[in-house]
């Protein structure tokens, strides 16, 4: 018994101990152009691709001598602040033709002292007021900014537009955003197609001008929602986009399978349709499908119903709109379309890379590890630390990026699959065989006659 205590023991530190880069599949050297305390690295694609666990925790940083060190995820997708989406005041300002030149146009502006709008009058001519349609928009009261508009309407029997989108801060000098943004609604044996969002990049400008470029008939606005992350927000990541062609395996022509290439933080679905002039109503269902080997693992759970379509417009192709979505890091995906479709369509996923800071602790050179079926990272408080040292700096403040090299091979394969568990096996043996040689002694002495 003695002995086996004495085994159990020495087994001990072998079953506590801490995870090394040989436990993991594959690495990578990290590169870091200067001297600093903290780093801040964002995944690549080729990283998520390694790995064996959904939630990222097989994903550790080792000094030289081979040493975990301080390493955990920033401003992640579970994180991350909402979009936030705010109504913004508009004003209508028709257009000048080219017979009127724009000297005919007199505008009057008032503003208080924080530049936002009271009041805007503008005097044209009848026809030029005739001419088309533009629009100002007041974003002087968002203190955050802004990477898209939504823009909604009064019911019409079809509608197919497009416009201009311009940015200024001081309503004299003005900067192109979107050239030739399309709009449309339309719609035909209960099918509705809408394409109402207007994607910007990031900007933060005051004002916002709208220029219908058609010339069509009158664009009956009746509000403007402005889409962005929230104040406050760290704005370095922006959606990445990867497309997916359908799985071969299907037996039924109108479902299609997509696998991503790991567990991706995905936020945005997307569809392409093959052919032109097409349109289909789809089902998008996902699950974890996490098992490695493309199985069959989880239950399907229904994610979006969408109207997708590809319309040909001249020199144009109009498209249905990417779709918003929770945070999902599912690998398999599924597509039901109603009615058929001549060619298999291509589905978009679109995701923000996770970013992670790892502490410099220790001797350079650093290693990232990843893939493995039993090493976990150990939890860091890396949101506590930055919080404290943006209160001493300032609250946007980052830290400087760090970069991988080429990969490398560590365990390899081996490493992503769970090993017979021969040390737990070896100490249930331990066990169950230090009872029984207790049970036996027990029997021994009840059968020994009393003594005296």
């Amino acid at each position: 018994m003695i002995r086996a205590i004495g085994l159990f023991a020495a087994l001990w530190p072998a079953l506590a101990s801490g995870a090394s880069p040989a436990d993991h599949a594959v690495g990578w050297p990290i590169e870091m152009d200067r001297d600093a305390p903290a780093f801040r690295l964002e995944l690549p694609l080729a990283v998520y691709a390694e790995l064996a666990d959904p939630g990222l925790r097989d994903l550790a940083v080792f000094n030289a001598h081979g040493e975990p060190v301080p390493f955990g995820v920033i401003d992640g997708p579970t994180g991350r602040p909402q979009d936030l989406q705010q109504p913004v005041p508009f004003f209508e300002l028709p257009l000048a033709s080219a017979s009127d030149p724009a000297g005919s146009l007199r505008l009057q502006v008032e503003r208080d002292i924080d530049g936002r709008l009271r009041r805007l009058d503008a005097e044209l001519p009848d026809a030029v007021r005739a001419a088309g349609q533009s629009w100002l928009l007041d974003l002087s009261r968002r203190t955050a900014p802004v990477d898209r508009l939504l823009l909604d309407w009064h019911d019409v029997d079809a509608l197919s537009a497009r416009v201009r989108v311009s940015a200024s801060d001081d309503l004299t000098d003005w900067r192109t955003l979107r050239d030739d943004a399309p709009l449309l609604d339309l719609q035909r044996d209960g099918l509705r197609l809408r394409k109402h969002e207007i994607g910007l990049p990031l900007t933060g400008a005051r004002y916002l001008l709208l220029t219908r470029r058609d010339g069509g008939a009158s664009l009956p606005l009746r509000a403007i929602v402005a889409g962005g992350p929230s104040a406050g927000t760290t704005i370095a990541t922006p959606i990445e986009w990867i497309t997916l062609d359908p799985k071969a395996d299907s037996d039924d022509p109108n479902i299609w399978y997509f696998r991503t290439p790991g567990p991706l933080p995905i936020s945005r679905i997307d569809v392409e349709l093959a052919s032109d002039n097409s349109v289909a109503q789809l089902a998008i269902a996902s699950r974890a499908g996490d098992g490695g080997d493309g199985g069959d693992t989880g239950d399907w759970h229904h994610r979006h119903r969408l109207v997708a379509f590809s319309l040909r417009d001249g020199g144009d192709t109009l498209a249905s709109e990417p779709v918003a979505l929770g945070v999902l890091r599912d690998r398999d995906w599924r597509i039901v379309a109603a009615p058929g479709l001549d060619r298999p369509p291509r589905l978009r996923l679109g995701y923000r890379p996770d970013r992670f800071v790892l502490l410099a602790r220790g001797d350079a050179p650093f290693l990232l590890a990843a893939g493995s079926a039993t090493a976990r990272r150990a939890d860091y408080p890396i949101e506590e630390l930055l919080a404290a040292l943006r209160a001493r700096r300032e609250p946007q403040w980052q830290p400087p990026d760090a970069r991988l090299g080429a990969i490398r091979p560590l365990a390899g394969d081996p490493a992503r699959r769970a090993p017979w568990p021969w040390q737990r096996g070896l100490l249930w043996v331990l066990l169950v065989g230090g009872a029984a040689l207790v049970i036996v002694m027990v029997l021994r002495l009840a059968r020994q006659p009393p003594a005296g």
